[in-house]
């Protein structure tokens, strides 16, 4: 092969080693930017579903307005919810009861809401309302 050969065979994988390195680049800052977005959007729904039950006069007023709201943002974020009251009792907005696992990972994240209000864990996002409740929605990946 000829130096000339040789050189341009160089600056061609050079030049495709370039393409492939910023590639992988803008794909994985796009990633990480697109799982913010959805975490703050989460974050976000969870604290107006929170908000939404304080105006109620009675806990259980509070409480259906909490779990209707939280229902209602989990199907329009194609997600599921967890409404887990201060007693432990847990319930699910696909109407599914969460599986042994999930309460036990949800357990420490359980602590932490309570203690500064909001919590992330694995997919989970947790906010605590005024009377104790926690209001969990898990991230939906899908358009990641």
């Amino acid at each position: 092969m000829t130096l000339r050969g040789r050189l341009l065979l160089l600056l061609v994988s050079l030049l495709a080693l370039a393409l492939l390195v910023s590639g992988l680049l803008v794909t994985l800052n796009m990633r990480h930017y697109t799982l913010g977005q959805v975490d703050r959007s989460v974050m976000q729904t969870l604290s107006s579903v929170a908000l939404a039950g304080s105006g109620a006069d009675s806990s259980d007023e509070r409480l259906g307005i909490w779990y209707s709201r939280l229902s209602e943002s989990a199907l329009s974020l194609r997600t599921s919810g967890l409404m887990i009251l201060p007693s432990g009792a847990i319930y699910s907005t696909n109407n599914q009861p969460p599986t042994p696992q999930l309460e036990q990972e949800l357990q420490a994240a359980m602590i932490t809401a309570r203690q500064s209000g909001q919590a992330r864990r694995g997919m989970w996002r947790l906010v605590v309302t005024s009377g104790g409740t926690i209001l969990s929605l898990r991230l939906n990946l899908e358009e990641v």
